[in-house]
């Protein structure tokens, strides 16, 4: 395997770096206007408002591995999160399972380089 050049390494850093900020912020406008919808549209207060807030931070940490296929762990989250996303539904509606809602993301492989 050849080296990485120094200009390659830090132009991949700045992108990872800017997906990691597009995420972030993303996920902190969500969150936000979640907070605004359930606020005015259903009566929340801000002591549940903020409860929901730390659990679904939990829930998205927790199942955020299931996106990476190179993560060993994926495909056993993966499972995790369609089984407790189907228990929401609980058969009120079809649910597509992992790889259609997310066609994006690669299958995880487990091919061993020797």
């Amino acid at each position: 395997m050849s080296k990485q050049s120094g200009f390659l390494a830090k132009q991949a850093a700045i992108q990872q770096k800017m997906i990691d900020d597009a995420q972030r912020v993303t996920c902190e406008l969500m969150a936000e206007t979640l907070q605004i919808t359930l606020h005015e549209e259903f009566g929340w207060g801000y002591d549940r408002l903020v409860k929901l807030d730390l659990l679904w931070r939990e829930n998205y940490k927790h199942f955020l591995g299931a996106m990476n296929h190179k993560n060993p762990d994926a495909d056993v989250l993966q499972v995790h999160l369609d089984r407790r996303l189907a228990d929401v539904y609980k058969n009120r509606q079809p649910m597509d399972p992992f790889e259609r809602r997310y066609p994006e993301i690669k299958p995880v492989t487990y091919n061993r380089k020797k």
